[in-house]
């Protein structure tokens, strides 16, 4: 796992876009075992896509309300056309259990649900195709302190017993610490200092870091 931590501002949202072809028009190379992004065409980027699951900052703004939640968790199947309706459905129930539901939520809606359980429920979603890498953009940040610590706690879970690797983008070193073995800080659009992260919070080598 790999900590992209940063002040609001510094570029790290950018640098998860532009990973995830969000962005247009950013300069330099992305590659995901050895395939470079930019040269995909459009169906080898939906392919890709599939590997990559996203986890954004705001649980109420990034689950739509109209959809149940076996809807709302299988709408990446649907877009990818995997499965059927049966099957759709028994990967969302597998998954709510994974991020610590009941299944008796698969049929309730999004406003039924805290923060922190729809975070979870978003978290489930991003798993649905089974990606090989996990993008979570502040994906704490708007939990109070219990919850943070509950999804921080989930997040490293999932990414030891599923193998997934995992950017976690966030200006909260306490978050980092908690799920990623590497950080890479950045500042200005530029990463300032990498290392193994026990070893730069202990000992920061960047003023940034220190400042941070």
């Amino acid at each position: 796992g790999l900590a992209l931590v940063g002040e609001s501002g510094s570029g790290k949202s950018t640098l998860g876009r532009a990973l995830l072809k969000l962005l247009r028009g950013a300069s330099g190379r992305i590659t995901l075992d050895g395939i470079e992004l930019d040269a995909l065409d459009a169906a080898g980027l939906r392919a890709l896509r599939r590997r990559i699951g996203v986890v954004f900052q705001d649980p109420y703004a990034s689950l739509d309300p109209r959809l149940s939640i076996a809807r709302v968790i299988t709408e990446p199947l649907r877009i990818h056309a995997i499965g059927d309706a049966d099957s759709q459905r028994a990967k969302a129930l597998e998954l709510l259990q994974a991020v610590g539901m009941e299944a008796s939520a698969l049929d309730r809606y999004p406003h039924q649900f805290s923060g922190g359980q729809r975070q979870r429920i978003a978290i489930a979603r991003a798993l649905s195709t089974s990606p090989d890498l996990l993008v979570c953009d502040e994906a704490v940040s708007a939990l109070d302190a219990h919850h943070r610590a509950a999804i921080l706690a989930l997040l490293a879970r999932l990414k030891r017993e599923r193998g997934l690797a995992l950017l976690f983008v966030t200006h909260d070193l306490a978050a980092a610490s908690a799920v990623a073995e590497r950080i890479a800080v950045l500042e200005a659009g530029r990463i300032v200092e990498t290392g193994l992260t026990a070893a730069v919070l202990a000992h920061p080598q960047h003023t940034h870091t220190r400042a941070l």
